[in-house]
């Protein structure tokens, strides 16, 4: 004899058929232990420049000072590869994994902006050069994910660090010993944070393919160097700020163990 549903009994499995599919799926894919792992793709670094004169000892200094820090109030980016290597280990919980990760990348950053401007009110001219050059990419974060059938879904967050070369130039058209010069390089290890979203889906037992985006901030860094006369007199100061970030996405494959 065979069975009819009702239209109720059908709605009702409707509803819970793929609650009970899920739940299997959820289960299938195990993502506990230590992965290692090659990811490359593409980084968008972008710094926001601030650059402009203090404490100078010129005529029509504060009106000469504001059309600078107007000209030296930049934002430049610039779209780079960036490739690395990266290890982790996780551990699961029915369907949720929880776990760490380190990673260590290469990527083209170096942002540099040189642009001439008129003095204000003024017939005369002045250089800016200012650049920003994160050299490498090391990353530390948390992860808290969800698993789904052969699928990882998860959130991340943590520090970033990079050495980070930041430059200043700066030089007028005024001749003899009234043209002005400043320069200066500073190279600093700098931390900052990051936070994103992964996508892991197995291709086997042991290895998955990964694909990711990450937010990293490194916070504003800055110096003030003096400005010179060319008769080697001081005439005040030059101050450079930079504040670096990067948005990036990548593609990789890790080896589960």
């Amino acid at each position: 004899m065979g069975m009819v549903l009702t239209a109720r009994q059908a709605v009702a499995l409707a509803l819970v058929m793929p609650i009970g599919i899920l739940s299997t799926k959820a289960y299938a894919g195990q993502w506990n232990g230590l992965y290692l792992g090659v990811s490359a793709g593409a980084a968008r670094t972008s710094s926001d420049y601030g650059t402009g004169p203090v404490d100078f000892r010129w005529n029509l200094a504060s009106q000469l000072s504001q059309g600078m820090w107007d000209s030296g109030n930049q934002d430049r980016s610039k779209f780079g590869p960036i490739g690395g290597l990266f290890a982790g280990y996780n551990f699961q919980v029915d369907s949720f994994v929880f776990g760490g990760e380190l990673g260590l990348s290469a990527v083209d950053a170096d942002l540099q902006n040189t642009d001439t401007y008129q003095y204000t009110g003024l017939n005369h001219y002045y250089t800016y050069t200012q650049e920003a050059n994160a050299r490498g990419l090391l990353t530390l974060r948390g992860r808290a994910g969800y698993a789904f059938g052969d699928s990882l879904l998860s959130v991340t967050g943590g520090i970033a660090g990079t050495s980070l070369k930041t430059r200043l130039g700066y030089i007028d058209d005024y001749p003899g010993s009234g043209q002005y010069t400043a320069a200066n390089t500073e190279t600093t290890a700098k931390v900052g944070w990051t936070a994103g979203v992964a996508y892991e889906h197995k291709l086997s037992d042991d290895i998955a393919l990964k694909a990711e985006f990450a937010y990293v901030d490194f916070g504003s860094t800055g110096f003030t160097t003096p400005v010179w006369a060319g008769d080697g007199s001081y005439e005040g100061g030059m101050q450079y700020s930079s504040n670096v970030h990067m948005n990036i996405f990548t593609v990789g494959l890790e080896k589960r163990f």
